[in-house]
């Protein structure tokens, strides 16, 4: 938990950066992480969801210790979380957990499961291209 205190408050830090110095558009930002980033991405983007355009989170899971109670403005926030039915390294019960907990909590989430181990595959790949397609023109709608 030290450690990914540690690490979070580091790409807190970057986001902030990123926000503050650079002309980015906030909703066009988004996180990516696969396996323990997924982690990562998950809980700083559930920190910070005003800050995102979405995050999207592949083989991962969502720790016990990040309680959705705490996050405000959760249903603001856009995720595709992706995993493999046949992962060994994080099963893909934990994202189905992440997935109903973060819905529970009004994140708005698409899920997707593929044939495959701990791994990204073009499916994978081509269904984030398409999710992620359809936030930028639901952004430039607003």
């Amino acid at each position: 938990p030290a450690r990914l205190e540690s690490s979070l408050a580091q790409l807190h830090g970057f986001l902030e950066a990123i926000s503050s110095g650079y002309p980015v558009d906030r909703a066009r930002l988004f996180l990516f992480g696969f396996s323990q980033g997924a982690l990562m991405s998950l809980a700083a983007g559930l920190k910070q969801p005003d800050r995102l355009g979405g995050v999207i989170a592949l083989s991962g899971y969502l720790p016990d210790s990040i309680d959705l109670e705490d996050h405000a403005g959760l249903e603001k926030l856009s995720m595709f979380l992706g995993h493999g039915v046949s992962d060994t390294i994080i099963p893909v019960s934990n994202g189905r957990e992440a997935r109903d907990r973060l819905t529970a909590a009004g994140v708005q989430v698409t899920y997707r499961e593929y044939p495959a181990a701990h791994t990204i595959t073009p499916a994978e790949v081509q269904d984030i291209e398409e999710w992620i397609g359809r936030r930028l023109e639901i952004i430039s709608r607003k």
